[in-house]
């Protein structure tokens, strides 16, 4: 009892003295913000492991807010509340021993939230942005801690963002064959450094590079392995079980050719590498057009390319330190198309501004999985 009353004050703490620190700078309000969301997903599989239905329907309703408390502090919020509607469970071999424990429920509500505060030090160019987190869905819960630091360098046609990130966690989740909850943690650090430069007036490029370490509970509870003997008949279900560290790095390459206000055409490539092996590249041209009526339309095509974690096995005959059939560490090629549209609406007021946005993505990999979605949105300033 002690833990669930102290834990949520813990996680508090932070913003409730940043919103106080803010508040004793009386200053004149900034930007106000807030966005609502509708989305609709669906997922279905037709390949992967033939032991594990990875297809389901997922339904969202998310808000989003900023609210500036001077123009030195502004505290941001979000939630969102989601209903998943998993396919039914795969018909397991009776030569599974203890296939009559795996079940998970059909139908889960999830809730995401989180708050944080941005404090910007004085002049000297740094903002500060501690918070906190939760996640709650049957089985699954996990709250914590953020805190990041950013700072934006040079002027004009340069510019040089400097991010770090940190993410401290407490999770409990049901085992897959729904076991006792059990406590952890989860740590992730993060650091990104981003260089921008105009070329032109019509052309901009950037660089990116993101380094990032995490530890503790790195792979789910909810998850479990198939094992086979010697004739690739399956016999067991096991544990999933992944490293407790995970050391990351990616570089982001994007060019933009902007002839016009409103009109561009870019190119964005992704390099992804990981010391559990994973290796993932993408390429993703883009194009955005001015439309009637102040309409935007955004285009764009990925095309990404995965090589998996060493430790996945779509047929596993042992039960080695670290196993996984988790699709999204396997190897696949994907394909990745979708678009949104941005439609101004009439303004209100001078101080008034509304925008709708109607977007529309999927995705298809060559391992069987595949998906489609799209989301309505409207978002208001002042």
């Amino acid at each position: 009892m002690k833990r669930a009353l102290i834990a949520p004050l813990r996680r508090g703490l932070p913003i409730a003295l940043a919103i106080w620190t803010c508040a004793a700078q009386a200053e004149a309000p900034a930007l106000h913000r807030l966005a609502l969301d509708l989305y609709a997903f669906s997922q279905g599989d037709q390949g992967g492991d033939p032991y594990r239905t990875e297809g389901f329907s997922y339904k969202a309703f998310a808000v989003d807010m900023q609210f500036p408390l001077n123009e030195r502090c502004a505290l941001r919020a979000n939630g969102a509340l989601s209903l998943i509607d998993n396919a039914a469970i795969a018909e397991l071999p009776a030569t599974i021993d203890n296939a009559f424990v795996a079940s998970a429920s059909p139908k889960l509500l999830v809730l995401d939230s989180g708050a944080w505060v941005d404090v910007q030090a004085g002049d000297s160019g740094w903002t500060f942005s501690p918070g906190a987190y939760y996640h709650h869905q049957d089985g699954f819960w996990s709250g914590g801690l953020d805190l990041s630091a950013r700072r934006e360098l040079f002027d004009g046609n340069s510019a040089l963002l400097l991010t770090y990130s940190f993410r401290g966690a407490i999770t409990r989740q049901h085992r897959w064959d729904r076991g006792p909850r059990e406590f952890d943690h989860q740590l992730s650090h993060k650091l990104l450094t981003s260089w921008t430069q105009y070329l032109s007036r019509d052309w901009v490029g950037s660089l990116s590079l993101e380094l990032g370490h995490q530890d503790g509970q790195l792979g789910s509870a909810l998850n479990y392995v198939t094992l086979s003997d010697d004739a690739g008949r399956p016999i067991h279900l096991i544990d999933e079980r992944l490293p407790r560290r995970r050391e990351r790095a990616q570089v982001v390459i994007r060019a933009r050719y902007s002839p016009k206000v409103g009109a561009s055409a870019g190119l964005d490539s992704s390099g992804y590498l990981d010391d559990w092996g994973v290796r993932h590249a993408s390429l993703q041209p883009n194009l955005e057009l001015p439309l009637f009526n102040d309409l935007r339309l955004r285009l764009w095509y990925r095309l990404a390319l995965q090589h998996g974690t060493r430790f996945f096995r779509q047929r596993l005959l042992g039960a080695p330190e670290q196993r996984t059939q988790d699709s999204d560490l396997g190897t696949f090629l994907m394909h990745n198309p979708g678009l949104i549209v941005v439609v101004p609406l009439p303004l209100v007021s001078a101080q008034l501004r509304w925008i709708v946005r109607v977007a529309g993505y999927g995705f298809y990999r060559d391992d069987g999985i595949y998906g489609a979605g799209g989301n309505l949105g409207v978002e208001a300033s002042w």
